[in-house]
C-alpha cells in the first residue's frame, strides 16, 4: 500500500487492504500485481459494499461481526479478481 502525496486513502480502506495482507489473501498473488488488486478491491468494495466501509470508520475497531464481514467481501473479491 502506497499513498500518492497529497492523495490520502480513507481509513477504511486502509483497513481493508492490511486485512487482506495480514490474514493471507495476498499471498497467492506476484508482486507486480498487488497495485491493482488493491485498486480493484477498493472499486469493488465501494461499489458492492459500501456499507462495509462505513461500519469500519464508525465502529474503529474489529469486533467479530465486523471481522467475519471483512473476511466474506474479501473472498468474495478473490473470486472475481483476475490476476
Amino acid at each position: 500500500m502506497k499513498q500518492g502525496q497529497y492523495e490520502p486513502i480513507p481509513v477504511g480502506n486502509q483497513i481493508l487492504v492490511i486485512y487482506a495482507g495480514v490474514h493471507g489473501f495476498l499471498d497467492a498473488y506476484p508482486v507486480d500485481v498487488l497495485q491493482r488488486y488493491e485498486r480493484d478491491l477498493y472499486k469493488f468494495v465501494e461499489d458492492k459494499h459500501p456499507d462495509i466501509l462505513a461500519e469500519i470508520d464508525k465502529k474503529k475497531e474489529l469486533d467479530d461481526a465486523l471481522d467475519e464481514k471483512i473476511q466474506k467481501v474479501l473472498n468474495e473479491f478473490a473470486e472475481v479478481f483476475v490476476p
